[in-house]
């Protein structure tokens, strides 16, 4: 809309519209004529002196939108790539606790490999001791065997050897005593 049609406009409004409605076929030119120059030099005052005062504070305040938008977008560019950053995170995350599973997985099978491997090496230890003391008390069974065999033996062989001593000894003094009377009573 143009300048001057706005004026035209604000004067049509301006129209005293209760003369027109008295039923009055003259327009009252003088009447419109004044409030056309009251409301021209009114316009012109108000646009002297508000001008730079309203220009300032349009420009002010477009200069304020535009921070203000500046603002919003540099902040929509940082939330933006704050997102980026964070979903970039949150990738690397999710990876990282998969490995963390896998890893952790890994280890308790060679945690469990090395508990097998310590439990038959324990049992082998075990088995191979177990080999031993009976080995080492087969062998202190067999000596304690072979000791009272040679223990009982010797008994047996000196109680023979009494008893066939003390034969022959009795039977040698019985020749002995009877040569020795023998030769007595032949004297």
């Amino acid at each position: 809309m143009r300048y001057t049609d706005r004026i035209f406009l604000s004067l049509l409004l301006v129209l005293p519209m209760d003369a027109l409605a008295a039923g009055s076929t003259s327009i009252p030119w003088g009447f419109i004529g004044r409030h056309a120059f009251n409301l021209a030099l009114l316009l012109t005052i108000l646009t002297v002196l508000l001008r730079k005062p309203i220009s300032n504070a349009l420009k002010a305040r477009s200069g304020n939108i535009r921070t203000a938008i500046q603002d919003a977008q540099t902040l929509r560019k940082e939330a933006e790539a704050r997102y980026e950053m964070l979903e970039g995170r949150l990738a690397r995350f999710e990876s990282e606790m998969q490995q963390m599973k896998a890893d952790a997985a890994k280890q308790a099978e060679q945690e469990r490999d090395e508990v097998l491997a310590q439990a038959q090496r324990e049992a082998q230890s075990i088995k191979d001791a177990a080999e031993r003391t009976i080995r080492d008390e087969t062998a202190r069974a067999r000596n304690a065997l072979q000791e009272d065999a040679v223990r009982l033996a010797m008994q047996i062989a000196e109680e023979r050897l009494k008893s066939q001593v003390a034969a022959v000894d009795n039977q040698r003094l019985t020749r002995e005593v009877l040569d020795s009377m023998n030769a007595g009573k032949g004297n």
